[in-house]
């Protein structure tokens, strides 16, 4: 894990993805996978990655380590290599080193999500030491790009067909929860125009910000309408208990997150952006999520005929569930339960991840665990941890999932 941590990932800009896969590589083919380096082309990067992102710089460089018989259940093990970017001094422990004290390791990554991709490598390790057998033709997938999106590795190796397999185990998940799904993601961004004039004639002009302050209360309404909706899909504990169980069960979220406007105090701004996201649940049509918040901003033309604005929207990933009774689901439970002494709770995500792009393409049963825990890990903060027992768990439960038949 620390050898992981030693090579930084962030992203943006997302350099040493090469460093890591060539590190990893060998690891996998010590234990008998064949290996290949899926780089994804420059012309599509720029057309679908790093045009959304002009910060995003270097090769993509993802890798599929195989091993199949062409007898068995096929099944993709997936993770991702890429972490999110530190500020040094927020933390109390050296962000790219793995320091391990008090039963936690603390690290970028540790929880999400390179502890998974360490636990992968001890679990094969452990099969190979026992001369255990597989029960699954695997497929293993580690990514890159899924923390900024939209045009994940992943996303392009489910549009490479890369991504074979009858089913899927996630693990870019936490240690509490079993998951079964999470919400989609649509970003949005209103440009509002109005008339620069000297401030002290503002009667003359039109302000762009107060216009705008039209459209975000109108959001607001549509928010709490949106929020009122609910998933089949049932929360995590964490956030059915901070929410005193008001959010049982997964919900869509209306965000407006970003604003910028104006260039001096005495002038009138003519333009005003803002910029939001909005999460969706599996049982929403994208288009539909669109058509709500264009009819909407109709809406609040209709009552405010001098109001100019543009609306653009972009898709992340989308969202996706699985049956909690599925027979795939249960496999995994029961497992985990056996590992861990108690059944862990089946829940969906409020966020939403890059395995959507492969659930748009192929319809096959998936379920997300990992090795940090939702609250306590501090994902995407500083001093970000895993306890080192739920390394070992999951390290365990990964044996037992590809060394055991689906019955």
């Amino acid at each position: 894990m620390s050898r992981l941590n030693s090579n930084p990932n962030p992203v943006p800009p997302g350099l040493n993805y090469e460093k890591a896969i060539e590190f990893l590589s060998p690891q996998f083919e010590s234990f008998g996978f064949t290996c290949t380096k899926h780089v994804m082309p420059e012309n599509t990067f720029l057309e679908k990655q790093k045009s959304t992102n002009q910060l995003l710089d270097g090769p993509r460089i993802n890798l599929q380590a195989e091993k199949k018989s062409g007898k068995k259940p096929g099944l993709v093990l997936y993770a991702h290599v890429d972490v999110v970017p530190v500020q040094e001094e927020s933390w109390t422990v050296p962000p790219w080193e793995g320091v391990i004290k008090d039963g936690k390791m603390y690290g970028r990554g540790t929880s999400d999500c390179k502890s998974s991709i360490a636990a992968i490598l001890g679990a094969l390790e452990t099969i190979s030491a026992l001369k255990l057998d597989l029960a699954f033709d695997l497929n293993i997938l580690i990514t890159t790009d899924e923390e900024v999106g939209p045009y994940s590795g992943l996303c392009w190796l489910a549009d490479m067909d890369v991504v074979w397999g009858d089913y899927f185990f996630c693990l870019d998940g936490s240690s509490d929860t079993l998951g079964i799904g999470a919400n989609g993601m649509l970003e949005w961004m209103v440009e509002v125009h109005g008339k620069s004039v000297h401030s002290g004639i503002s009667f003359l002009g039109q302000n762009a910000i107060e216009q705008t302050n039209l459209i975000i209360s109108g959001f607001l309404e549509l928010k709490n309408e949106i929020e009122k909706r609910r998933s089949v899909m049932p929360s995590s504990p964490e956030i059915q208990n901070q929410t005193g169980g008001k959010r049982a069960n997964i919900s869509p979220v209306l965000n407006v997150t970003m604003i910028n406007s104006g260039v001096k105090v005495n002038i009138v701004p003519d333009k005003c952006v803002i910029k939001g996201d909005r999460r969706y649940i599996p049982e929403e049509n994208i288009d539909d999520v669109i058509k709500e918040l264009e009819d909407k901003l109709a809406e609040i033309k209709n009552a405010h005929p001098e109001l100019s604005y543009e609306l653009k929207t972009r898709k992340i990933y989308g969202g996706y569930s699985t049956e909690p009774t599925h027979s795939w689901v249960s496999f995994v439970k029961n497992i985990i339960s056996y590992i861990k002494d108690e059944e862990p709770p089946i829940a969906g995500a409020q966020g939403s991840i890059d395995v959507g792009c492969v659930m748009e393409k192929r319809k096959i049963p998936q379920c997300a665990f990992g090795a940090g825990t939702t609250l306590e890990s501090r994902i995407h903060g500083h001093d970000e941890n895993i306890l080192v027992s739920d390394l070992l768990d999951l390290t365990k439960v990964i044996a037992l999932v590809i060394t055991n038949p689906l019955d």
